[in-house]
């Protein structure tokens, strides 16, 4: 995303080179001593080469990252149009905003809410957008026209997170009272309430199939859940405590776990860990990448990390500057280009997946 810079920037280089090595030829032709000739054509050798390195890091990052937009407070949720071209952000000020990507312009939907939303799901057929509060609940936005749905049934209290069924037939959520409940949109019936945490629930995810389910909770354990039965068909224990953060992998065979400085894949098959450090201090946010062999991670250092995955190693390809005061939330266009992030700095972030650099080196896996 952003104005190229490869191009203009390289020929204003290569424009400079030739400048200074006209004024190194003119100098050791007499006009003045040959030694400052000699100095010319270092410099001629300097601008080159500097101009075969290619753009600065300050040109990278500029072309890299851009501010969609900001709020008055954290951004806690955002989330992606299918046809990837607005962004729909919930944030703790009590507002929603929808964003254009291309004009980058925003218009708020929604009522105002006082107690403020936690997250934001977009429906696989963007009509509809599923919205947590940080005390309201659940509500039905549609996008449209605006109009905003009653808290689904008995849905109430804080909503950490709401997520749509890859099938848009089903919306679920997770809060502190450590419940899972999933409703039917068809017919708004609450047919499941899950129940298996010990404490509060941090993230929620539906499997690409939308048969499972998978919570994470702050008493350091994962659940996938069985949506036909009912009840849990894995239980997933870290070894770091609080888990904050997790995601299915697009072929739904892993999940990642994400809480203090570390980040786990878990084999559902195999039931095998890879798990590593981080510099997060804690993971916010986790999210595959389409490409399927990415992972995407932000943390309360403010950092955005894109991570290699193989089956041999794992290490950082691209480390973004992020979010001061941590990141929120992230979300991916369908065509795998670009990176949405919120953060506690109220801002919404556009960061561009193309033409990555591998900035690390491979990090040891500790297998379990």
């Amino acid at each position: 995303m952003g104005p190229e810079t490869n191009g203009p920037a390289r020929f204003a280089r290569w424009e400079g080179a030739r400048r200074w090595g006209g004024w190194g030829w003119s100098l050791s032709s007499g006009l003045l001593a040959p030694e400052l000739g000699i100095f010319g054509a270092i410099l001629v050798t300097l601008v080159i080469g500097t101009s075969l390195v290619g753009p600065s890091a300050s040109d990278d990052e500029n072309a890299a990252c851009f501010e969609l937009g900001s709020h008055t407070a954290p951004v806690e949720g955002v989330a992606l149009a299918p046809d990837g071209r607005t962004v729909v952000s919930a944030s703790r000020d009590g507002s929603l905003m929808i964003w254009d990507l291309v004009s980058r312009r925003s218009r708020r939907v929604g009522e105002r809410s006082v107690s403020g939303y936690s997250s934001v799901a977009y429906s696989p057929d963007g009509s509809v957008v599923a919205v947590g509060g940080l005390a309201s609940g659940v509500t039905l936005l549609e996008v449209a026209t605006g109009a905003t749905s009653e808290p689904l049934p008995r849905s109430s209290g804080m909503v950490r997170r709401v997520v749509f069924a890859p099938d848009g037939k089903s919306v679920a959520a997770g809060g502190d009272d450590g419940l899972v409940r999933v409703w039917e949109l068809a017919s708004g019936r609450l047919p499941l309430v899950l129940s298996g945490h010990a404490g509060l629930i941090t993230d929620l995810i539906f499997a690409p199939d939308s048969r499972s389910l998978a919570s994470a909770g702050v008493e350091g354990e994962a659940i996938v859940w069985d949506l036909d039965k009912g009840e849990p068909r894995q239980r997933i224990q870290t070894s770091f405590g609080r888990l904050s953060a997790i995601t299915f992998s697009p072929d739904g065979r892993s999940l990642a776990l994400g809480g203090a400085v570390a980040i786990t894949i878990h084999d559902l098959a195999t039931n095998r860990s890879r798990t590593w450090s981080t510099e997060h201090r804690r993971v916010t946010a986790l999210r595959f990448l389409s490409d399927g062999v990415s992972l995407a991670s932000s943390g309360l250092d403010g950092s955005i990390v894109l991570w290699n995955l193989s089956a041999s190693e794992v290490f950082p390809r691209r480390t973004f500057p992020g979010h001061k005061g941590g990141g929120r939330a992230l979300a991916e266009t369908p065509d795998g280009s670009t990176l949405i992030s919120g953060g506690n700095d109220d801002t919404v972030r556009v960061w561009s997946l193309r033409n990555e650099a591998t900035d690390g080196s491979p990090t040891l896996n500790q297998e379990t």
